[in-house]
């Protein structure tokens, strides 16, 4: 009983389709497997680097608003400006400082001075970049002013009567001790009733006494300002924020109000960061303060809804408050962009495995259907029907069996013709003796013409042309099987990696390529192999002007120079209206300057190509030329011929001037000839009637 035989179809497709379903597959899970590595690496990372740069960015934004303050109280004691009758001196400083260095730091808001004498000096940033002076003198008689402008001529914004200096956070601290130091939160009293913290300098007479007081005011909230605009906060839903060592809240990054100022009477009430309702800054101040979470050491902390890492750890510098800065960043902040990069990469594979495998699956059917349709017309011609066409291919790969078969059957019908033919060989040698002198005259004929020279060439072009592109695209599908075979066995032996995955899809994409674009060059050369026959059907004559044909090749081939300066000198008259087929001069003419492009000018960067039109006798004659490396004289002899070519390997077929010489002389019933020498360019004559009757 014989054997059941499989489908080369249905081996090759299936076995194809399991292959990539099982490493897409595969690769999909190690991706799932590796997400919370991930998390647990990258999470410390992130949140150590991400702590680090905050505490960059709020200790530079604190430090140049004290190195101001230190400069401002350095011009102060060394100036003995405080010393003056009247503040005019200070308020002067305070506009040059202004100019010069305040202009450049936002968060700085008032420039001030007070001493004991309960006078005040202060210049005030507007949100809309003005200025107003703040004064308390002699000139305000003892009233503290706020002016509309940077002048005390300006007309005054707000008159306090009974305004204490030395009641206020930024002056009485220093009052007890009078060393550098920070002040804690509050209202400014003035209209706009602004959060802020000040920085506080003490100033000294010459008996060393403590006199006075230099301070700048920094905005709370363009500290919140500051906290709100790192990008991986807005794409999701990490916090930052600052508490004191009472952890009251100082800022934080989210929208949730945390101080609440009484309009009438300046109060201030800061809400503590675990009573705040916002749920990263209450669950991880809690966390923190009930677990002793060590400064300064990323902790993934646990949450039903939104885990996270956190990491608290005070300002570093000294001089600056006394604060802690702690950053809470979800799964989410910390993953999203490698959760979306690894969605993105599946997506890529995906498509990718749907192209290669609806390409794999085309590719497996051109090569199956010649095989099937070489198996039917093998039992076609063995059950006698010659009229079959055999399919061209030497392939046998899966209907072998089938295949052999049919072909010996072919055989041994073969043989029982031969002995037929055989029996009729004498009825035949009368009549071929009476035919055989008339014979050899038609051959005598034939073998002078130039295309039966050319014969031997022409079909060793053809074997030659063919089976390198086929002979490529065989080993690139054996190639392919081969790739596709140790990539199976990798993965059924559980050693394939991800660089083997990667690397199988590059070759497999680089394969299909090569065989692809080979392919495609058998299927150029058969339409030039047509070309060269010449159609006489494919156009009807007709009326043109030749100048617009020169012109219109000349402008489709421009790409093929582009990176050249060639020149193109075309002399035919305006008025040269000919009879004839246009598609086929413009077929001659592109041949002509490509053969120039790729051949003469190869090695110019700035050549010059001539072409000459005119009537001459009811004849057209076109001389067209180039000034490039010209041609030996083995060239011009050859020229003509199929498949002759200077740069076979290097792209060219050999049968672009071949295609010219057949259609000026069967299609346009002309003749053309060359001359040229080697260094000295070349030179096509074509003649040519243009009338057909």
């Amino acid at each position: 009983m014989e054997k059941k035989k499989w489908s080369l179809q249905r081996i090759l497709i299936g076995s194809f389709l399991v292959i990539i379903i099982g490493i897409v597959s595969t690769f999909i899970l190690l991706l799932h497997h590796d997400y919370q590595f991930l998390y647990q690496e990258k999470g410390r990372q992130l949140t150590n680097a991400f702590n680090r740069h905050v505490h960059a960015e709020i200790e530079n934004l604190l430090m140049e608003p004290l190195l101001i303050n230190h400069f401002f109280r350095s011009r102060l004691q060394e100036d003995a400006l405080f010393l003056q009758d009247d503040l005019s001196e200070i308020e002067a400083l305070q506009k040059r400082i202004f100019q010069e260095y305040v202009h450049q730091i936002p968060q700085v808001s008032v420039l001030s001075y007070g001493d004991e004498q309960g006078r005040y000096a202060g210049l005030r940033r507007n949100q809309d970049g003005t200025q107003n002076v703040m004064l308390k003198d002699r000139r305000t008689e003892d009233a503290l002013i706020i002016f509309s402008g940077e002048e005390i001529t300006s007309p005054p914004a707000l008159i306090l009567e009974d305004y204490d200096l030395h009641q206020r956070p930024f002056y009485q601290p220093l009052i007890q001790n009078p060393v550098p130091s920070w002040s804690s939160l509050y209202v400014n009293q003035d209209e706009r009733m602004e959060v802020t913290v000040t920085h506080m300098l003490p100033l000294f007479d010459k008996n060393a006494q403590f006199s006075g007081v230099s301070a700048v005011d920094v905005s709370l909230f363009g500290l919140q300002e500051l906290l709100q605009k790192d990008e991986l906060l807005r794409s999701g839903e990490g916090v930052i924020y600052i508490v004191d060592d009472k952890w009251n809240l100082v800022a934080h990054s989210g929208e949730e109000p945390w101080i609440h100022v009484q309009d009438e009477t300046g109060e201030l009430t800061i809400e503590k960061a675990s009573t705040l309702p916002h749920p990263l800054i209450n669950h991880s101040s809690q966390y923190i303060l009930q677990q002793d979470v060590p400064l300064g050491e990323p902790l993934a902390i646990p949450h039903p809804d939104m885990p996270y890492y956190a990491i608290y750890s005070p300002l570093t510098i000294e001089d600056l408050p006394h604060w802690q800065v702690v950053v809470a960043l979800p799964e989410e902040s910390l993953m999203g962009a490698v959760r979306e990069r690894q969605h993105y990469t599946i997506m890529i594979i995906l498509v990718l495995v749907i192209v290669l495998t609806v390409l794999g699956i085309w590719f497996l059917q051109k090569i199956i259907a010649p095989i099937y349709q070489t198996s039917k017309a093998a039992k076609e011609i063995a059950a006698g029907h010659w009229n079959v066409d055999l399919p061209v291919t030497d392939s046998m790969i899966a209907e072998t069996h089938q295949l052999v078969t049919s072909f010996q059957q072919m055989t041994v019908s073969l043989q029982s013709s031969f002995e037929k033919l055989e029996n009729s060989k004498q009825k035949y040698q009368d009549l071929f003796n009476n035919k055989s002198e008339e014979l050899k005259r038609a051959m005598s004929e034939l073998i002078d013409r130039e295309k039966l020279a050319s014969l031997g060439g022409l079909v060793a072009g053809v074997s030659h042309e063919i089976n390198t592109p086929l002979g490529t695209s065989i080993s690139s599908v054996s190639y392919i099987s081969h790739q596709t075979e140790k990539v199976f066995r990798q993965l059924e032996d559980n050693s394939l990696t991800e660089e083997g995955l990667y690397g199988y899809f590059h070759d497999l994409q680089e394969s299909l390529k090569l065989l692809e674009n080979n392919l495609e060059r058998s299927a150029h050369l058969v339409n030039s192999f047509k070309e060269i026959a010449v159609n006489q059907n494919i156009e009807s004559p007709q009326s043109f002007q030749l100048k617009t044909v020169i012109n219109n090749v000349i402008l489709s081939l421009k790409h093929e120079y582009k990176h050249q300066q060639h020149q193109f000198q075309v002399d035919c008259p305006e008025n040269l209206w000919i009879h004839s087929y246009p598609g086929v001069y413009s077929q001659i003419l592109t041949n002509l300057v490509m053969n120039s492009i790729i051949h003469g000018l190869s090695d110019q960067h700035r050549g010059l190509i001539t072409i000459k039109a005119a009537m001459k006798h009811g004849t057209l004659q076109i001389v067209y030329g180039d000034n490039g490396s010209g041609l030996t004289e083995e060239v011009k002899k050859n020229i003509f011929e199929p498949f002759f070519t200077t740069k076979r390997g290097k792209g060219s077929s050999g049968l672009g001037m071949s295609i010219v010489h057949n259609l000026v002389t069967q299609k346009l019933k002309g003749s053309i000839r060359c001359s040229g020498q080697v260094n000295q360019g070349v030179l096509f004559h074509i003649e040519a009637p243009i009338q057909y009757k």
